[in-house]
């Protein structure tokens, strides 16, 4: 039994059942991942069905919202005319069954008309939505209720009726049965055994399906999934549902727009969310344990005849590779089933072995070579910061590193400033004298406009010939056993300032790719280094120009203000006349054809118009802005504290009903132009009124303090503020960091403020915080007398 035990025949069957095991554990991990990817497909199919359902609700809710909305504008619902209002409210429910009562209430919540006989004289008064609607002016939804119109579980709706004084009228209200919700669930296509329910913003049971008369009305609140839903947020779950059934959910908020009338959840069944991954997971168990069967009797009776000899042979030849020989082979053929796939493996890894030792001896030498060329690389850069305007020194240097570098000729030709090709400007040859190679070289490089070195110049690319295109080469450059030239063109702002040369003997490798562009770095390098030597002496030379030119600048900034004065008197006209046009044509479109419009016509109409007044009043700003960079300035001695009493008059004029604390230091004169100065003012207090205006109680201040020994004047207010991140966009023109419906303006008051203040040579600053009000400081060179 212990021979038995240490034989190869049991080992290759204790290998057999010790590699299926892998396989066994790769079925369940597989099993595992089909049962979350079951659970994650389920819980997306849950949460996007909550969608639909959430989108079906949300244009119901806009629908009925929309019909309430065009309801109030009805003559007959205005004048509570009895009989038209219910034959209207009739007719509209039998268009649209599902909801169960269509009514008309007074101020005092009590119904004047009704599409349900017998409801008139009832009173809503008491109900939380016709309250809201009442107190909010706007839309309403109701939580879950027992219809006083009808007696059935119903979710109502209210809208508010405003005369043309903004004063409520009345109300409209529409109650839906919750069945209706119900009818959703047929029309998303639930999966068989899934679950759906509604429920309002205290957790009862607005809608259910299946069998939704046994749970609408219940409280889901105590559950796990209707705690979660109430949270308020999108997600899925695994848990049990009101009915006890484990489920996996998807839940979200049931929104109509900003109207929230609950939460929806749809939760598919477990057993049938994971059924195909458990089939696929015992099938695959099955079938894994069919081929361990198999593979244990294939090892115990086939294993010594068709393993033990290629084994043997195997761990012969890994002997061999240990000690070194790579080139080491087994002979067994490929085609003698699993062991000679083995060997063929194991000889395909030994020939891998050998690749990888060749690569890596050369991988070393690429390394080796590479910080070569990094050295070279640093001790060029270091010669260019020292080179300064005299680049000539870092030329010879570069032609003889190269050489060093490559071998074996290397020349550099710069263009003339008339664009020709000068002699060379630095060559090196370690073997012949310059005199005999350098000349005739360039002749031959460059006697034509299409020679290799035009070409270059003109092109910008590089040129390699080698080889047998070498064979028009003359006698001199066969005399020096020429294998290549390669010429790369010096460029600096994309432009060719001249050409670097290297000619090699056959003796050399071929240029490798990283060589090449090497050496165009190198020459990029220098021309860089040449342009901004050049760049240098022009500037020197463009620096004794300057004052000519400043004061031909000077004439035509002269013109140019005068052709901006004309263009600004043709905005003013050309722009405003259309713009009254459009204004006009809409308020008479408003006035004459109301009754034809519908209530979207009469939006588009009312935003034509509000458009139009708000470029005329973007065109005055840009206009204002534009005439505080040209108005010459009359400088006096102005007394900013009357200033902002006579301003803080006219505040408190436009609205008498805000009650403002105003806080005005007095005697604050300063040296500078009053009519800039008051639209400074007139801006930066009329910012302070502006964002205070939802402030109970409003303060306002003017004054001055001294920072850093230095008077600063600032205007204080404890208004909405700013956050300070986005201080640096205060002051620039049409630049807003709130919203039009939440403060109107064009954004363009600070930027003239900054310009005011630029003007008198001083500067403007900003300090706040949300909620929390603004400090805006500035100062000026100019002060009067006190």
């Amino acid at each position: 039994m212990s021979g038995f035990l240490n034989s190869l025949r049991f080992r290759l069957i204790l290998l057999v059942f010790l590699a299926v095991l892998p396989a066994a554990g790769l079925i369940i991990y597989n099993g595992v991942e089909d049962r979350q990817n079951a659970r994650n497909n389920a819980q997306e199919d849950a949460l996007r069905l909550s969608s639909l359902i959430s989108l079906e609700t949300k244009q119901t809710i806009q629908m009925t919202r929309q019909l309430l909305s065009s309801l109030t504008e009805f003559p007959a619902v205005k004048n509570r005319d009895l009989q038209d209002c219910s034959f209207l409210l009739e007719g509209i429910r039998r268009i649209h069954p599902f909801y169960t009562a269509l009514a008309v209430a007074d101020s005092n919540g009590e119904l004047v008309c009704s599409s349900n006989k017998g409801q008139v004289g009832i009173n809503l008064a008491d109900r939380d939505y016709v309250q809201r609607a009442l107190s909010t002016r706007g839309f309403t939804v109701s939580d879950y209720l027992v219809g006083r119109l009808t007696g059935k579980p119903s979710l109502a709706f209210a809208q508010p009726i405003i005369d043309r004084r903004q004063q409520i009228q009345g109300l409209v209200v529409a109650a839906i049965d919750l069945s209706w919700l119900v009818r959703i669930a047929s029309v998303v296509e639930l999966p068989t055994g899934s679950s759906m329910t509604i429920i309002d913003s205290k957790g009862r049971a607005l809608a259910r399906w299946p069998d939704p008369e046994k749970w609408i009305g219940h409280s889901a609140a105590e559950t796990e999934i209707g705690r979660m839903a109430m949270a308020g947020t999108e997600g899925v779950a695994e848990t049990v549902g009101m009915d006890g059934v484990p489920r996996l959910y998807g839940y979200r908020p049931l929104l109509s727009d900003e109207h929230g009338i609950g939460f929806v959840y749809v939760g598919i069944p477990q057993e049938i969310a994971y059924a195909a991954a458990n089939r696929i997971l015992t099938r695959n168990l099955i079938a894994l344990g069919a081929v361990i069967v198999l593979g244990l009797l294939a090892a115990f009776l086939f294993g010594h005849v068709f393993i033990m000899r290629g084994v043997v042979e195997l761990v012969e030849t890994s002997k061999q590779l240990a000690d070194g020989n790579l080139g080491a082979r087994t002979s067994i053929s490929s085609t003698k089933g699993e062991i000679g796939e083995l060997a063929a493996a194991f000889d395909d890894m030994a020939s891998a072995l050998q690749q990888r030792e060749k690569e890596r001896k050369q991988a070393e030498a690429e390394i080796r070579r590479n910080a070569d060329r990094s050295r070279l690389l640093s001790d060029i850069s270091d010669e260019f910061i020292r080179a300064g305007l005299d680049y000539a020194p870092v030329l010879s240097s570069i032609v003889h590193r190269i050489t060093e570098w490559f071998g074996d000729y290397c020349f550099i030709h710069l263009l003339t400033d008339e664009g020709n090709l000068s002699e060379a400007s630095a060559a090196h040859n370690p073997l012949t004298t310059l005199e005999n190679v350098v000349q005739p070289s360039f002749s031959f490089l460059s006697d034509s406009e299409t020679s290799l070195l035009h070409r270059v110049v003109s092109n910008g690319n590089p040129l390699l010939i080698h080889g047998k295109d070498l064979q028009d080469i003359p006698a001199l450059l066969d005399d020096l056993s020429c294998h290549d030239i390669f010429i790369v063109p010096m460029r600096a702002d994309e432009q060719v300032v001249g050409t670097l040369t290297l000619i090699r003997h056959q003796s050399h490798a071929a240029l490798a790719v990283e060589d090449e562009s090497f050496l165009q770095y190198v020459a990029d390098r220098a021309a860089i280094s040449i342009s901004n030597a050049r760049l240098v002496r022009t500037i020197q030379q463009l620096n004794a120009e300057l004052e000519e030119r400043v004061r031909s600048r000077t004439v035509q900034l002269s013109l140019a203000n005068k052709e901006l004065e004309a263009f600004a008197y043709s905005v003013s006209h050309d722009l405003r006349t259309p713009l009254r046009a459009i204004d006009g044509f809409s308020r008479i479109l408003m006035e004459k054809y109301n009754g034809v419009l519908d209530a979207k016509g009469s939006d588009y109409l009312q935003r034509t118009r509000a458009a139009a007044q708000r470029m005329a009043e973007l065109i005055d700003d840009l206009l204002e802005l534009s005439r505080l960079t040209r108005t010459e300035m009359q400088q006096t001695n102005v007394d900013l504290s009357v200033i902002v009493h006579e301003l803080k008059m006219h505040l408190q004029e436009s609205q008498p009903h805000r009650a403002v604390d105003f806080k005005i230091q007095e005697g604050l004169v300063v040296l500078g132009d009053e009519r800039l100065l008051r639209s400074a003012l007139e801006n930066l207090l009329g910012n302070s009124w502006k964002f205070t205006g939802k402030q109970e109680h409003a303060f306002i201040e003017f004054g001055m303090e001294t920072q850093q020994g230095e008077p600063v004047f600032l205007v204080r207010d404890n208004g909405a503020g700013f956050d300070m991140q986005y201080a640096d966009k205060l002051f620039g023109a049409f630049q807003r960091l709130h919203s039009m419906t939440e403060f109107p303006g064009t954004g363009i008051g600070l930027a003239i403020a900054q310009r005011v203040m630029h003007r008198h040579g001083g500067s403007i600053w900003a300090e706040g915080a949300v909620g929390r009000g603004a400090t805006f400081y500035f100062k000026f060179p100019g002060r009067g007398e006190t």
